[in-house]
């Protein structure tokens, strides 16, 4: 996302409240519980945009009765940072996961019900 500064000082909004529009609206926020006589569960409403440019609708502030909506002061693009390394195993794409031991670190331990 690219915030233009221009149009977003035209309207009093910062970088950082386009940012937290963009976290309040795209996230799972809980919303309750649900309690059946076999089970209970969390339950979450979904906010996560399910196309990027759907992002540019969610409301950065109200001017008056408008809400300037992020997609006014900023260009919404699906993107992400350059690619700066590659691991392959045998020709094929994988993943490098580094474990290191550090003394006194955590000690995960698996627990069976």
């Amino acid at each position: 996302m690219i915030v233009d500064q221009v149009k977003a000082q035209a309207r009093g909004i910062t970088s950082s409240d386009v940012a937290a529009a963009v976290g309040l609206s795209n996230a799972l926020v809980p919303s309750g519980e649900f309690i059946s006589k076999k089970f209970d569960a969390n339950v979450y409403t979904n906010a996560v945009a399910r196309r990027v440019a759907d992002i540019g609708d969610a409301a950065v502030k109200l001017l008056g009765d408008k809400p300037v909506l992020i997609r006014d002061v900023a260009v919404v693009e699906d993107g992400g940072a350059p690619e700066t390394q590659n691991v392959t195993v045998n020709g094929e794409p994988a993943v490098y996961l580094n474990v290191l031991r550090i003394p006194g670190g955590i000690r995960f331990r698996s627990w069976t019900p």
